[in-house]
């Protein structure tokens, strides 16, 4: 069951994709980086609508697929996020003029690549989109909805 799910996934909802644009935000007091705008552009078509959410990974960094809530509209031609950058306060170093950290988490090692790449594409695989707005909710037929929220990453 489990290769026949994984085999369904990567066939009909992996794209092979570029990082066309970041963006980096930080601290406005220091300007410790906090978070980073994604945009990416998948090969071939990718629609998107409210509330969905997709697996992102990138060979330059692991072999491990990371879900991020979509932020990008339903007709945008590319699939934008916004990650936060995980690394506790203390762990970062200011060296000349760009910021270092201890921490080794993925989300550090995204914001090392995108420095290194400067404005070079970087390839990376989205799976998805997964979920769906709950618009039946507030169709007569059914008596009402129980809603359940929780984040993905």
């Amino acid at each position: 069951l489990y290769f026949i799910d994984f085999g369904r996934e990567t066939f009909f909802h992996s794209k092979n994709a570029q990082i066309v644009e970041t963006q980096l935000f930080g601290r406005s007091k220091d300007g410790q980086p906090t978070s980073i705008r994604l945009k990416i552009r998948p090969d071939g078509e990718f629609k998107t609508g409210a509330g969905q959410w997709a697996y992102v990974k990138i060979p330059g960094i692991d072999r491990v697929y990371h879900p991020f809530t979509i932020a990008s509209a339903s007709n945008d031609e590319t699939v934008q996020f916004h990650i936060g950058i995980i690394a506790g306060k203390k762990d970062w170093t200011l060296r000349g003029n760009e910021w270092v950290s201890k921490s080794n988490t993925w989300t550090y090692k995204l914001y090392k690549k995108i420095r290194q790449s400067g404005k070079a594409a970087i390839p990376c695989i989205v799976r998805g989109p997964y979920a769906d707005g709950f618009d039946d909710c507030f169709d007569s037929n059914y008596g009402g909805a129980v809603i359940i929220g929780a984040g993905t990453g």
